[in-house]
Formats: C-alpha cells, structure tokens, sequence
C-alpha cells in the first residue's frame, strides 16, 4: 500500500474502534501506523504488537498525539518509544546494538525515528502499568482481533515485536507454518518472509539495553540464515 492508502484504511479502522469502543461504553485509544510517509518508505518495515493502552483515560489518537509531541520536541526518553526508534537506527546502521546508538534526548534525528514505525495494541481500551483482570483483558482482545487482523495485514511489517503478545499470535494462527529459532529470551519465528520475535513487554522490569540487544542477536541470527534481507 501507498501512503495514502493506509490513511484510508486506518481512517476506516478507527471508525470501526470507536462503534465497538461505544458498544463496550469505554472510550478506546486509537494506534497503527504512526506516519505513513515515513513508514512506507522503509525497506525494512517494523509493527510493534503491544497489549493496552497504558493509561488511565482514552479518547486519543496515539498516532496524531506523537506526531504533535515530536514536531514540539516533548518525546524525550522513554521506555516505550526508545525501543521503537532504537531499532530503527539499529536496522539503518547494520544492526548495531544498543550501546553504540545515540540517545533519543540528545539527537533529534533518533527521536524522529519513532515516525517509521508501526504500533498496536491488541485491546483498545486503556488499562494500566499491569493487566488487571485477565478475563476481561481476553474478551476485549477477541473483540478487537479482526481490526488487530486488519491492521497487520495494512501495515505488512517485515518484523513483528511481539511485545508480551506471543499467545494472540499464536491463538490466531500467525505462527502456523512457522519455524521457531531460539534467542537469548524465548524464540523468534520464521514465517514466509516475516520475522516474530517473542520479546519482554516493554514495561518488564529489564534493561532497554537487555530489550534491544535481544531482538538486535536474533535479527542477526535472521540475516545469517537468509531469513533477513
């Protein structure tokens, strides 16, 4: 899809969020690919697959809101954007690890970096820190899984992080015919010429250093199969 395109389709997407969001009586957030610009010019294309919104209140659009906080230079350090652009630079820079990539508060073009990437999370409906009712967590995950479906399928990453999320991948048959090759946490999946790597949830009380470097050695591993171009 052309850049135009996925506005279209994430126009259409997040209509549908908010019918069901209404239905539910919860204010959703709005996620996917965060500027379509940036991201269809990417060779190696990124989605991040997250569980809910880590926040106490919805009725936003994540998307527009890190566009209007970029262009105002008020996304500094942060342990759930770092990652995101960390591995943008790292897939610019032969996969360098996390010790020799900038810091995103002191290099506007790391920061910027977050515009090439793609994140979803796999219930709309804002939580906290922590899942706190996993029955119900499931039920809205069953109940947003076709939009989830819908938006993988628009944003055609090369690499999905799933970031705690392994088992929505795994109940929805996305690792079917898959080949499972293990890296320092878990195992990545080979699937057709998509790469899904099993990773921390970004809020694990781990090192960013820790997080990137495991999906840095297993996109290494990737490339020395002839899995990664």
């Amino acid at each position: 899809m052309n850049a135009q395109q996925i506005i279209y389709e994430q126009s259409a997407i997040d209509e549908e969020v908010k019918r069901i969001a209404d239905r539910l009586g919860f204010e959703a957030v709005y996620d996917g690919v965060i500027s379509p610009e940036h991201y269809v010019l990417r060779p190696i294309k990124v989605s991040w697959i997250l569980r809910e919104p880590h926040d106490s209140g919805g009725d936003y659009d994540y998307k527009e809101d890190i566009i209007d906080k970029l262009s105002k230079n008020k996304i500094g350090r942060s342990k759930y954007f770092d990652p995101m652009r960390y591995l943008e630079y790292s897939l610019d820079n032969n996969l360098t690890f996390y010790e020799d990539i900038p810091n995103s508060d002191e290099d506007v073009n790391i920061s910027n970096m977050l515009l090439n990437t793609a994140f979803t999370n796999i219930s709309k409906i804002v939580g906290g820190a922590r899942v706190r009712d996993w029955g119900i967590f499931w039920q809205n995950v069953e109940i947003f899984s076709s939009v989830v479906k819908r938006q993988i399928e628009i944003a055609n990453p090369t690499i999905i992080v799933a970031s705690g999320t392994i088992d929505f991948f795994r109940h929805y048959g996305f690792l079917e015919n898959s080949t499972a090759y293990p890296k320092s946490y878990r195992n990545y999946y080979a699937v057709g010429k998509r790469i899904i790597l099993d990773c921390y949830h970004l809020s694990y009380p781990f090192s960013q250093e820790e997080l990137c470097d495991d999906i840095i050695l297993a996109l290494k591993d990737a490339k020395d199969r002839g899995l990664l171009n």
